[in-house]
């Protein structure tokens, strides 16, 4: 819908013009581009984005790789893809890492500031999940970084029905979609619960709301 009404303005503004009005052509085709230039860039896919980090990776470009990765979190927030947002969330931090430690630490500061701010459970257990994985896979935050992971794994998992209601197939880019994550109705609860190693809360969790075969597959962690 939106592209359409895109190319019927074009249409409608440029078919008119003819050969005197060179300037204003120009002038109406840089307003164009400024103003559905969004439109165009919102339309990749996750698929397309997630090619483009790869490349970044493999020129060794984290910045860029940065770059595109912000262009998947916008893009699933918008959507409410809270899979999609825990990936590019997690490959964020480890990112940010290969440019300098300062830039971790402004990381950090910038997802705990949006887990205290966002009134989204969901989205806020994903920071915190986030939080958690930073801390744990980066010794140079201090010697009570294990501590610190474990703090915030914790209050990722602290509204499990928040989390089984927000879906999580986009979390297939980090982990692949394993035959699991059906039984477990592809939510948000289980990536979070496997990521944290939370089975405890998992496992109580499914087994009151009746599903067994998720109950049983999170008792044997």
């Amino acid at each position: 819908g939106q592209r359409m009404l895109a190319f019927a303005i074009y249409n409608m503004y440029f078919c008119k013009l003819n050969k005197n009005n060179k300037v204003i052509m120009k002038n109406l085709l840089t307003i164009f581009l400024l103003a559905f230039f969004p439109i165009f860039a919102s339309a990749q896919s996750y698929d397309q984005l997630w090619k483009n980090v790869t490349t970044a990776q493999n020129k060794d470009l984290p910045k860029t790789e940065i770059s595109v990765l912000d262009k998947i979190v916008a893009k699933a927030k918008k959507e409410n893809n809270y899979g999609q947002l825990l990936a590019a969330g997690l490959q964020r931090g480890s990112a940010q890492v290969n440019i300098s430690p300062d830039s971790l630490k402004n990381e950090i500061s910038r997802l705990e500031n949006e887990a205290l701010t966002t009134k989204n459970p969901a989205a806020k257990a994903v920071c915190y999940a986030i939080l958690g994985d930073i801390y744990k896979q980066n010794e140079g935050l201090g010697d009570n970084h294990k501590a610190k992971s474990k703090e915030y794994w914790q209050k990722a998992m602290a509204d499990p029905d928040a989390l089984a209601k927000a879906n999580a197939k986009g979390y297939e880019p980090i982990v692949g979609k394993g035959e699991d994550s059906k039984i477990f109705g592809d939510d948000l609860l289980h990536v979070v619960g496997e990521l944290t190693g939370d089975y405890a809360t998992m496992n109580k969790y499914y087994s009151e709301h009746g599903n067994r075969a998720a109950a049983c597959l999170t008792a044997y962690n």
